[in-house]
């Protein structure tokens, strides 16, 4: 699950606000916001960190905390159709690969890269490459490769 209850996201805040009252308002706060990455929602003082890593600097329990990392609610929806690149390769910027079943699976791979901007996935070889950049350093023709920019699925600003 992409919300986790109890956890704080700790450090790498970007901004704050009072008075939020649900994680659902703190999300909403950060997509207006830009380099948000993940929120934590401290639910007795009603106060919602922005952070601009993807876990903030650290993951820690914490009754008080409800922290969602962004990437993971947009790893998490059911398509990746309109934001694929097919028979393409993102490269010159990997920063991690492995073997993974689906390109869904292998964008959620990325989620947990604080520096993932894009994937490339290979159906046949179940090959998963993770880039730094949003289409990689060099595009490439290449048959059997799908790549999907990570901000297209919705990771950046509304």
């Amino acid at each position: 699950a992409c919300v986790k209850v109890n956890t704080n996201f700790g450090g790498s805040d970007l901004v704050s606000s009072q008075g939020i009252n649900s994680i659902e308002e703190c999300l909403a706060f950060c997509q207006i916001t830009d380099d948000c990455q993940s929120v934590t929602l401290n639910t007795v003082t009603k106060k919602c960190y922005l952070k601009n890593k993807r876990n903030g600097n650290g993951v820690s329990q914490y009754n008080q905390a409800t922290s969602v990392n962004m990437a993971c609610m947009a790893a998490g929806r059911s398509t990746t159709h309109r934001c694929e690149h097919n028979n393409m390769v993102f490269g010159g910027s990997v920063i991690g690969s492995t073997s993974i079943g689906t390109l869904e699976a292998c964008v959620a791979y990325c989620s947990n890269f604080n520096l993932c901007e894009s994937v490339s996935y290979n159906r046949s070889s179940k090959s998963c490459k993770a880039n730094s950049k949003r289409k990689g350093a060099s595009q490439t023709a290449s048959n059997g490769w799908t790549s999907v920019n990570m901000y297209c699925l919705g990771l950046s600003n509304v």
